[in-house]
């Protein structure tokens, strides 16, 4: 075998090789020195994609480099496309909701909220401090989303989640998220009862946005 199995190309041994000055050159001999190579490069990689690998290909901590977007199944990502996101489908980060309307809150404090798209699904995880008006009563707050979707009818960006109210670091009551039903869409966080002071107020929901 001419690859020794670690990426080495070994010569045949002597007297086959090498050649010795002033000395015949028998066919046999020369015969295995070529099928050696022809072995070898038989088992190489071509650069013009002749042929396909016959074996898992080790990297080695090394990087395929000057690669293509991809455009079809079986195709990997390269860095750059999955940092684009791949057509704005791949994405996250931060942002504040700004509140169009709530009932039963005397002052809020919405904190900053993290959010993140895969395809046209988008989650959203935040926190706000409210402090309500009557603490057995129902609340509800609308905020506005990170992304804005095309979707009017609730049941097609189908947004929904959950809440819960937080006080002195016990849960006091749990709520829900769902959606105003408008354009542009925006989210209705709802709860009814809370400590009335300082509630802390934790939501997670997600929808879909226009394809």
């Amino acid at each position: 075998m001419p690859f020794d199995g670690s990426g080495g190309f070994d010569p045949l041994a002597p007297p086959v090789y090498p050649a010795v000055a002033g000395e015949i050159i028998y066919a046999s001999r020369f015969n295995s020195v070529i099928n050696d190579i022809l072995t070898g490069l038989g088992s190489c990689v071509v650069r013009d994609g002749q042929a396909a690998a016959s074996a898992n290909l080790p990297m080695g901590g090394f990087k395929h480099t000057g690669a293509g977007d991809a455009s079809g199944a079986g195709q990997y990502l390269v860095y750059g496309q999955a940092l684009a996101g791949a057509g704005s489908d791949l994405d996250a980060d931060f942002y504040t909701p700004t509140v169009s309307s709530y009932s039963n809150i005397d002052s809020y404090t919405m904190r900053e909220a993290f959010w993140i798209r895969v395809g046209n699904v988008v989650m959203v995880t935040g926190r706000a401090t409210v402090n309500m008006t009557s603490p057995a009563a129902q609340t509800y707050i609308v905020i506005s989303l990170p992304v804005a979707t095309n979707h009017v009818t609730p049941s097609v960006y189908g947004l929904n989640g959950v809440a819960s109210i937080d006080a002195a670091g016990s849960v006091i009551n749990s709520g829900y998220v769902y959606s105003n039903g408008q354009n542009p869409a925006s989210a209705i966080i709802k709860w009814y009862d809370g400590s009335g002071s300082d509630d802390n107020l934790f939501y997670t929901f997600k929808y879909k946005v226009a394809a």
